[in-house]
């Protein structure tokens, strides 16, 4: 390959490197700012579900969300001694589910939290919901979750 023309390939892709950055730093941070601030309750938007397109991931987000919902009630309706785990996916785990949904990969683990956390709590609730972020573990406790 002649020499211009490497110089020239090698610099569109260190421009489109660069244009690439460009995008995901403005699109994410405008400002310096997210546009899903972590310290406040909110719904999951479109920013937050950039990886999957929003309407796809939403749907079973809010489904698990209502589950959780139903779980918390019942298990405040109990009347015994009671612990809840709050987070994303690591959290998600104990129950065995990625957003809801059973995962070969967490087989076993539900068993493990009733061996440990569930000997000294019966049941314990887990209130974890896939790829989620601060804000929105402040959402879905606001809505009903605790």
């Amino acid at each position: 390959m002649p020499t211009d023309a490497l110089e020239d390939l090698m610099h569109q892709k260190a421009h489109a490197q660069k244009s690439r950055a460009k995008a995901r730093r403005s699109k994410h941070h405008r400002g310096g700012v997210p546009p899903e601030p972590a310290d406040a309750p909110v719904l999951r938007t479109a920013w937050s579900t950039r990886l999957v397109p929003h309407n796809e991931f939403m749907g079973p987000w809010e489904r698990c969300h209502a589950m959780l919902v139903n779980d918390a009630r019942a298990y405040r309706a109990t009347g015994r001694p009671q612990i809840a785990l709050l987070g994303d996916s690591i959290t998600e785990s104990w129950r065995g589910t990625g957003l809801c949904r059973k995962l070969g990969r967490c087989q076993g683990v539900p068993g493990v939290l009733q061996a440990t956390l569930g000997a000294r709590w019966p049941q314990p609730t887990v209130l974890g919901i896939a790829a989620d972020h601060t804000q929105h573990l402040l959402w879905r406790l606001a809505d009903g979750e605790l």
